[in-house]
């Protein structure tokens, strides 16, 4: 299973041509069950960098149909993108320029402060959702950083990405949302966002073993739906009694 990366700055702790050794511990669960994982390290060495001034395009986080980051896509909101100074010089602005294949590229003066190595996740805004709609067969989103702190960037091979994604469901009139609870009814709650993270419709409070039929009339526009268990256990879970 895929689990979380953590790294650590080695540099303090070490001298050039010395020896170190590494060492890794693991706390047992409550019960006193063993844990038991099979442990993936790399070790990393550099030098310098190559560069005074350049900046890299680290990820894009959305539109994006890589699994990885599937619990927060498909959107129809502001992208969203991490970048990376790998210059030696502290980025503090930033030019990054953004399209659908197809679409009219819309541009964002990123400003700031990196040193070298660190990252940042930028959200970029769209001006409608005109942005999303194109002629073209393929949804790819396509992005490109330029003129780190006004200058010339000194390596542009990691100044370009795309992805493929997929489009959110579009609803035409009114549609409802329903809901039939287990017996914690009272765990979950929902709410219904626009683009610009405003709760439209919610509903708390939820009656156990009860079905709900909630009509919803929007006006055209981009919303995100979010089902919440405060217990995070699920509505149908093998390992309680709560039912499904």
């Amino acid at each position: 299973a895929f689990t979380d990366t953590y790294d650590h700055e080695l540099t303090p702790f070490v001298t050039s041509g010395s020896t170190v050794s590494l060492n890794y511990g693991m706390e047992t669960t409550a019960g006193g069950m063993e844990g038991n994982y099979w442990v993936s390290m790399q070790l990393i060495s550099y030098g310098a960098a190559n560069f005074n001034l350049d900046a890299a395009i680290d990820e894009i986080i959305s539109p994006n149909s890589w699994e990885f980051r599937s619990k927060i896509n498909p959107i129809c909101a502001d992208p969203k993108i991490i970048i990376q100074n790998t210059g030696s010089t502290t980025l503090t602005s930033l030019t990054i320029t953004y399209n659908v294949l197809g679409g009219t590229p819309e541009i964002y003066n990123w400003s700031g402060s990196l040193d070298f190595l660190e990252k940042e996740e930028v959200t970029l805004p769209i001006l409608s959702q005109t942005f999303w709609n194109t002629m073209a067969t393929t949804n790819v989103f396509e992005v490109s950083i330029s003129s780190p702190n006004g200058g010339a960037d000194g390596y542009t091979n990691n100044n370009y990405a795309k992805s493929t994604f997929t489009k959110p469901a579009v609803y035409s009139g009114g549609f409802y949302l329903q809901t039939t609870t287990n017996l914690a009814g009272y765990e979950n709650s929902y709410t219904i966002k626009d683009d610009q993270g405003n709760v439209v419709m919610s509903r708390n409070s939820m009656a156990s073993s009860t079905t709900y039929k909630d009509t919803i009339n929007l006006p055209y526009g981009c919303y995100v739906l979010d089902f919440l268990d405060s217990y995070d256990d699920g509505m149908s879970f093998f390992a309680n009694s709560d039912g499904n």
